[in-house]
């Protein structure tokens, strides 16, 4: 978080603003149930065993704050808001004087859900979501600068262009002789393509990917030696002190893609290093 702040990309919320980005992302109409949950472990006598996952979240969501987190980071901590709070509504409905309180509660949450599920759920066409997100009477806030530049939603704009680099990389990868296959890494810039490569690789009969970035970083080059290398998300001028030959194969473009997934693929030979676990640690990025 703090190398994200360093780099300049974030767009930090204040406190008030990461409060209300939170009631947002769990939709308006949920907050009644979650904050009742919230609840539910301090002030109900049944909740009080549980009173550590109250806790759990107000210190969660308070270390977000803090830190500018994202608002998606305190996502994982609401389920048991809202079991919690479910259950608050159940004895509640349980007096004659609240038995409507159930399928109101019910309803409200249907009634408001639906109107916003192609914002969580991909359940439109990319064309038909486009539509449907400028006829909205909010704008979706994004987490990063570099998002501002997408024209979906982080989340579905990720659900894109994977494919096409797949094609790209596997295209340099057959074009690599036979015999020099076992050893061709193909490094990725961003765990994102790495993760793309690893999942979906497979398919196009590819090798699991090296990377620097974050956790791939402590997972080594993987006995590469870097003689010949696919480079996925750098530019020739980037890698040219590193190799003789590069030769770009290919820059696949998706409209609906990040700028992740539209990135250049290099088919690299003739390394100028000794050996790539040599220079492993100048390829460290933990960004």
């Amino acid at each position: 978080m703090h190398n994200i702040r360093a780099s300049g990309r974030d767009l930090p919320f204040t406190p008030s603003g990461y409060i209300r980005a939170q009631v947002l992302l769990m939709t308006p109409v949920t907050f009644p149930v979650w904050l009742l949950g919230v609840l539910y472990f301090f002030f109900w006598r049944q909740g009080r065993p549980y009173r550590i996952l109250g806790w759990t979240f107000i210190i969660v969501v308070g270390i977000f704050i803090v830190l500018h987190g994202k608002d998606y980071y305190a996502t994982p901590a609401y389920p048991m808001l809202f079991a919690s709070g479910a259950i608050a509504i159940e004895q509640f409905s349980e007096g004659k004087r609240w038995s409507w309180l159930k399928p109101v509660a019910v309803a409200l949450i249907l009634l408001g859900t639906v109107p916003l599920l192609p914002l969580f759920v991909p359940v439109l066409s990319p064309e038909s979501f486009l539509r449907y997100q400028a006829k909205l009477p909010f704008k979706v806030q994004p987490d990063e600068k570099s998002m501002l530049a997408e024209p979906m939603p982080h989340y579905y704009s990720w659900c894109f262009g994977w494919e096409e680099m797949l094609g790209a990389v596997a295209k340099a990868y057959d074009s690599v002789p036979a015999e020099d296959r076992a050893d061709t890494a193909i490094f990725a810039h961003s765990f994102a393509a790495a993760g793309a490569i690893d999942l979906m690789g497979p398919r196009f009969g590819l090798p699991k990917a090296i990377s620097g970035h974050q956790t791939y970083w402590l997972w080594g080059p993987r006995n590469y030696t870097g003689q010949t290398m696919i480079i996925v998300g750098a530019t020739p001028d980037e890698v040219h002190r590193w190799f003789d030959q590069v030769t770009v194969i290919a820059e696949p473009h998706n409209p609906y893609a990040p700028p992740g997934a539209n990135t250049t693929v290099l088919l690299c030979r003739g390394k100028q290093f000794a050996s790539l676990t040599e220079i492993w640690p100048k390829l460290k990025n933990w960004d």
